[in-house]
Protein backbone atom coordinates (compact mmCIF):
# COMPACT_ATOMS: atom_id res chain seq x y z
CA UNK A 1 0.00 0.00 0.00
CA UNK A 2 0.75 3.54 -0.54
CA UNK A 3 0.68 5.16 2.90
CA UNK A 4 2.62 2.66 4.52
CA UNK A 5 5.58 3.45 6.72
CA UNK A 6 8.48 2.58 5.03
CA UNK A 7 11.27 3.15 8.55
CA UNK A 8 13.35 1.96 6.02
CA UNK A 9 13.25 5.65 4.01
CA UNK A 10 15.46 8.85 3.80
CA UNK A 11 13.59 10.53 7.08
CA UNK A 12 14.09 7.54 8.79
CA UNK A 13 18.45 7.11 8.18
CA UNK A 14 19.18 10.18 8.41
CA UNK A 15 21.87 10.38 11.02
CA UNK A 16 22.68 12.68 13.54
CA UNK A 17 25.84 15.19 13.33
CA UNK A 18 29.12 12.85 14.49
CA UNK A 19 31.91 15.66 14.05
CA UNK A 20 32.34 19.21 14.72
CA UNK A 21 32.41 20.42 11.25
CA UNK A 22 28.93 18.62 10.93
CA UNK A 23 27.41 20.34 14.29
CA UNK A 24 28.73 23.81 12.79
CA UNK A 25 26.94 23.24 9.54
CA UNK A 26 23.89 21.92 11.07
CA UNK A 27 23.60 25.17 13.33
CA UNK A 28 25.03 27.44 10.07
CA UNK A 29 22.19 25.89 7.89
CA UNK A 30 19.58 26.13 11.00
CA UNK A 31 20.25 29.62 11.44
CA UNK A 32 20.42 30.77 8.33
CA UNK A 33 16.68 29.43 7.58
CA UNK A 34 15.67 30.74 11.16
CA UNK A 35 16.80 34.17 9.90
CA UNK A 36 14.84 34.19 6.57
CA UNK A 37 11.88 33.33 8.24
CA UNK A 38 12.38 36.32 10.81
CA UNK A 39 13.10 38.46 8.18
CA UNK A 40 9.55 37.46 5.79
CA UNK A 41 7.65 37.45 9.23
CA UNK A 42 8.52 40.91 10.08
CA UNK A 43 7.89 42.80 6.50
CA UNK A 44 4.32 39.99 6.02
CA UNK A 45 3.35 42.13 9.43
CA UNK A 46 3.85 45.18 8.01
CA UNK A 47 0.90 44.22 5.10
CA UNK A 48 -2.69 45.24 6.09
CA UNK A 49 -4.39 41.99 5.28
CA UNK A 50 -5.23 39.34 8.07
CA UNK A 51 -4.18 36.55 6.39
CA UNK A 52 -0.22 38.47 5.68
CA UNK A 53 -0.35 39.44 9.59
CA UNK A 54 -1.08 35.74 10.49
CA UNK A 55 1.78 34.52 8.56
CA UNK A 56 4.30 36.85 9.62
CA UNK A 57 3.53 35.50 12.96
CA UNK A 58 4.21 31.87 13.16
CA UNK A 59 7.81 32.75 12.42
CA UNK A 60 8.01 34.15 15.92
CA UNK A 61 6.45 31.31 17.59
CA UNK A 62 8.88 29.09 17.17
CA UNK A 63 10.77 30.86 19.35
CA UNK A 64 8.11 32.07 21.87
CA UNK A 65 7.47 35.30 20.76
CA UNK A 66 4.04 35.64 19.45
CA UNK A 67 3.59 38.92 20.97
CA UNK A 68 6.04 40.27 18.80
CA UNK A 69 3.41 41.44 15.70
CA UNK A 70 1.64 43.99 19.07
CA UNK A 71 5.10 44.67 20.52
CA UNK A 72 6.62 45.96 17.19
CA UNK A 73 3.38 47.66 15.19
CA UNK A 74 2.09 49.67 18.60
CA UNK A 75 5.18 50.10 20.30
CA UNK A 76 8.15 49.93 18.47
CA UNK A 77 6.82 52.06 15.32
CA UNK A 78 5.37 54.66 17.84
CA UNK A 79 8.62 55.29 19.65
CA UNK A 80 10.83 54.92 17.28
CA UNK A 81 14.48 56.68 18.08
CA UNK A 82 12.75 57.86 21.25
CA UNK A 83 14.27 57.70 24.55
CA UNK A 84 11.22 54.75 25.47
CA UNK A 85 12.11 52.91 22.42
CA UNK A 86 13.62 49.78 23.54
CA UNK A 87 14.65 48.45 20.11
CA UNK A 88 16.63 51.82 19.58
CA UNK A 89 20.05 52.05 20.96
CA UNK A 90 20.82 54.89 22.50
CA UNK A 91 23.96 57.20 21.61
CA UNK A 92 27.36 56.03 22.47
CA UNK A 93 25.74 53.15 23.94
CA UNK A 94 27.83 50.11 23.56
CA UNK A 95 26.53 46.74 21.78
CA UNK A 96 26.47 44.77 24.87
CA UNK A 97 24.41 47.37 27.59
CA UNK A 98 22.17 47.77 24.23
CA UNK A 99 21.41 43.81 24.41
CA UNK A 100 21.08 44.00 28.37
CA UNK A 101 18.47 46.51 28.14
CA UNK A 102 16.35 45.32 25.42
CA UNK A 103 16.24 42.13 27.14
CA UNK A 104 14.78 43.66 30.42
CA UNK A 105 13.25 46.44 29.24
CA UNK A 106 10.93 44.29 26.38
CA UNK A 107 7.14 44.79 26.96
Amino acid sequence: MSDDINPKGYLFNMKKPETNSDYFGFVLVIAFFSAVAGVSGHELLHHKELHNKIIGTWPFTRIMCSTFLDEHLKGHHKLVATYDDGATARKNETVYTFILRNMSTSR
